[in-house]
């Protein structure tokens, strides 16, 4: 049987002595008593912590963007790397567009290709029946994009972003090494 202690509002147990954390528990979180809003915030490495950046190659380097500017997804942003990216919906399509918009075709409905030899862009037509426009015309073949274009694809409107041009390239000699 329990101790119980005699209180002003009745009987009461002992309170159990408590286990420490587990130590990985106080890693996971840390809260410090003299902020504000009490946020958990995740703790700060030490000095001797090494501090990784994620692991990708020179090739998955950010060479531009697509930005959302009008449309479902409105505000979302795709980068864009070296090479062809697909653009469309579905698990083939480099970019996806998974915002509901039925007028996006299901894989490549266009390609963003970055060719690190000249530092241009270009887009191209996909595979399906569906079109994609930019200045108010068709993509019926492979065109030179320019800074802050727009394509429109669907009831989707992206904005084409470069990081990337003939003046700077990740590449040397149009070469990833």
């Amino acid at each position: 049987m329990s101790e119980t202690t005699k209180t002003s509002w009745g009987p009461t147990r002992k309170p159990r002595p408590q286990r420490a954390p587990e130590p990985a528990a106080i890693d996971a979180l840390t809260i410090t008593p003299d902020r504000d809003d009490q946020t958990p915030r995740a703790p700060i490495p030490s000095d001797s912590a090494e501090i990784k950046a994620p692991k990708r190659g020179i090739e998955e380097a950010v060479v531009g963007w697509l930005v959302i500017v009008d449309g479902p997804g409105k505000g979302a942003d795709f980068r864009i790397v070296s090479g062809i990216n697909s653009v469309g919906k579905g698990g083939s399509a480099r970019i996806r567009l998974e915002f509901g918009d039925k007028g996006i075709e299901e894989g490549a409905h266009c390609r963003v290709t970055f060719d690190p030899r000249s530092g241009g862009f270009y887009l191209s037509p996909g595979d399906g029946r569906f079109i994609c426009y930019t200045n108010n015309k068709p993509v019926l073949s492979a065109q030179e994009l320019e800074p802050m274009q727009d394509i429109v694809l669907g009831d989707t409107t992206l904005r084409f972003v470069p990081f990337c041009s003939p003046n700077f390239n990740w590449a040397e000699n149009g070469r990833w090494e």
